[in-house]
């Protein structure tokens, strides 16, 4: 089973590369310029409130019940492809959205079911989605020359549905209460929430304002906007896929070896070193630092999910859920800031307070912790039974 829940990680992560490689031009470069990408980036955000709502209801319901909602909602993709109004763009961006973030939360909380194996069964799928990227945006813009928007949009929406129909879909639990399955992760996961937020607010403005400056500089290389975009794909994910791999591949040993807090840190501060010069750099080193950014966002990915598999005591589908609301917390937060990004100075200000913000979060943590050795004491005990009472941990993948 895992190896399907593997697959459909790698088709929905595919899915989402044609995606983004797709739209980020479209939308922000071709049609209504920069500030609508801030407004998609928001509304793709808010989607992950009803997504967190929808993985706890799951805990309930069971998995099958709720990823058919999430199907059904990918169809807002043909809102955007190709964009027609900015209210339409959002409207169809805000479903596609949801949808995506549903499939993922629920075949990531496949990954974590196991205790022992987490690491290495999230490390493993964490391959098939490096790949699955790589495949997706090296053939996003091809793909869209070749059969059209309304091509492309099919082509996403059967990756889409091919990965719902793979993934890891458990049953629920009669007698869990869906308002104490939402609650549960805020009680287990602690701090790491905030730095989820920050830690994804710092990618998602890099990453945003670094999209933007590759498909230029790739277009200033080649002399030709369209040569560009064909290999804007290939750049962005396919190229750097890669040396991802090699290293999610090892990440059960980096983890051993500098422990999941200090990797954590160090790829967060990393990441807002490299955000902040990026803007200073010639097109050529522009193309050449996504490696660099690439491998630093995989440290923190590998890093984040070692330290949730230490905490989780259960209901992984609720837990993988918040990971994502904070996220978009994060990712909301600093979207009105987008704009501020060609701001040298202040694009990095923007970085290295995110990456304070995610390391006062692991600070007061680690106080709490040395102040309170109970604590340790009893995050131990609670992963050994489930601290709501009567409810079990959730079954095996079947």
């Amino acid at each position: 089973m895992f190896k399907r829940i593997a697959l459909s990680l790698a088709l929905v992560s595919a899915a989402d590369a044609v995606y983004v490689a797709l739209t980020r031009p479209l939308v922000g470069v071709d049609s209504f310029g920069v500030s609508a990408l801030v407004l998609l980036t928001t509304v793709e955000s808010l989607a992950f409130i009803p997504a967190f709502a929808v993985a706890s209801l799951s805990e309930v319901l069971g998995s099958r019940r709720v990823v058919v909602l999430a199907v059904a909602a990918a169809t807002g993709l043909l809102l955007m492809l190709p964009p027609r109004d900015l209210p339409t763009v959002l409207i169809g961006g805000a479903f596609y959205s949801f949808s995506t973030a549903t499939v993922y939360n629920l075949a990531v909380a496949g990954t974590l079911e196991d205790r022992e194996e987490a690491l290495r069964r999230y490390a493993l799928a964490g391959l098939g989605m490096s790949f699955g990227w790589g495949i997706g945006s090296s053939a996003a813009w091809p793909l869209y020359y070749a059969v059209g928007p309304l091509g492309a949009a099919a082509a996403v929406l059967a990756l889409v549905v091919s990965a719902a129909a793979l993934g890891a879909w458990s049953e629920g639990h009669d007698d869990l209460d869906a308002i104490e399955a939402m609650k549960h992760p805020f009680r287990t996961l602690g701090f790491l929430l905030p730095v989820a937020a920050a830690g994804s607010a710092l990618h998602t403005v890099g990453m945003s304002a670094y999209g933007v400056d590759l498909d230029r500089a790739l277009g200033v290389l080649l002399a030709s906007k369209t040569e560009g975009r064909m290999l804007y794909g290939l750049f962005r994910g396919g190229l750097p896929v890669l040396l991802e791999a090699a290293l999610r591949f090892r990440s059960s040993k980096l983890v051993e070896r500098f422990g999941g807090t200090r990797l954590l840190l160090a790829s967060l501060w990393l990441s807002a070193l490299l955000y902040s010069l990026l803007p200073l750099l010639p097109a050529h080193a522009v193309v050449a630092a996504w490696f660099a950014v690439v491998a630093a966002y995989t440290l923190y990915d590998v890093a984040l999910y070692a330290l949730v598999a230490e905490r989780l005591d259960g209901l992984e589908r609720a837990a993988v859920g918040a990971l994502s609301l904070a996220a978009g917390t994060g990712n909301m937060a600093v979207a009105a800031l987008e704009g501020w990004t060609a701001v040298q100075a202040v694009y990095a200000l923007i970085a290295a307070a995110l990456a304070v913000a995610a390391t006062g979060a692991v600070a007061v943590e680690l106080k709490r912790s040395f102040s309170d050795p109970s604590l340790t004491l009893e995050l131990r005990e609670e992963r050994g039974r489930s601290s709501l009472g009567t409810v079990v941990a959730p079954a095996g993948v079947e």
